[in-house]
């Protein structure tokens, strides 16, 4: 829930930079659910398009989870009346992107090598999602050119910014990585030049949005963020990364909202 909570977040803020509005709600309620539906298909049924065993855990639909699964594709079906179809097509593309890393190690019963064990391709997954949902969808919505219109800019930025930002998990997993053999960046590299890795990243973010917002506010931001970055660690709790790590997507909002409200 906290994560579509910040999904929608980072959608509003990226429409604001975009077009200066706030996106209508059902856009928003749209985020939240599509975000939420993602997070439950991969964390609770583990389902995968290549895996044909995992479209047996939607059934039979007296399943606890398939039923709430159901429930949740009815209501993005309710939403999607009311999009704009290339919307609707576009974030369909997004929802089919954000399962297929989570190849499984095993079809019937050949082994396979999963594509989240690749360096990097994980998290450029992620980033590519969040940073399409913040910078394309609303060139999208507002039916303009699409190639003509996009902000290439406010694009990698915001790729950049949550690639700096998901590291960090990777290092919270490293001990678990690599007992289960799953090759991460910390793993390849080491926590220490992927921690420098993430800083690097997200110094490049700032400087990409420095001239779209407020430069104190920014400067605070850049030290919280830099901060959780270089506090990242195996021994850290869960609400760490969930909560402070994550929360800074809220943060970032409101650090745009607050500089478009006092421009």
């Amino acid at each position: 829930m906290f994560i579509s909570l910040c999904s929608v977040f980072f959608f509003n803020a990226g429409h604001l930079l975009i077009n200066n509005t706030s996106p209508p709600f059902i856009y928003q309620s749209l985020i939240f659910w599509s975000t939420l539906l993602i997070y439950r298909i991969n964390t609770r049924i583990k389902f995968n398009f290549f895996d044909l065993t995992s479209y047996k855990s939607l059934f039979p639909p007296t399943n606890r989870r398939a039923r709430l699964i159901y429930g949740l594709s009815l209501i993005l079906i309710f939403h999607a009346v009311f999009i704009d179809f290339k919307s609707v097509l576009f974030l369909a593309h997004l929802g089919v992107i954000s399962t297929l890393y989570n190849v499984p190690e095993k079809i019937s019963k050949k082994h396979l090598f999963p594509l989240r064990s690749i360096p990097f391709l994980k998290i450029f997954l992620i980033a590519y999602v969040w940073a399409s949902v913040s910078s394309l969808l609303p060139v999208i919505m507002e039916n303009r050119p699409f190639f003509q219109n996009i902000d290439y800019r406010l694009f990698l930025a915001h790729f950049l910014f949550i690639f700096s930002i998901t590291l960090p998990f990777d290092i919270r997993d490293y001990q678990s990585d690599r007992e289960g053999q799953l090759k991460t960046t910390p793993g390849l590299i080491g926590i220490l030049p992927a921690k420098i890795m993430a800083i690097v990243g997200f110094l490049v973010f700032v400087l990409l949005i420095y001239p779209q917002v407020n430069h104190l506010a920014l400067v605070l931001f850049s030290i919280l963020v830099i901060g959780l970055i270089v506090g990242s660690s195996t021994k850290r709790r869960d609400y760490y990364y969930t909560f402070f790590m994550d929360g800074t997507i809220i943060l970032y909002y409101l650090l745009v909202s607050f500089s478009l409200n006092n421009h």
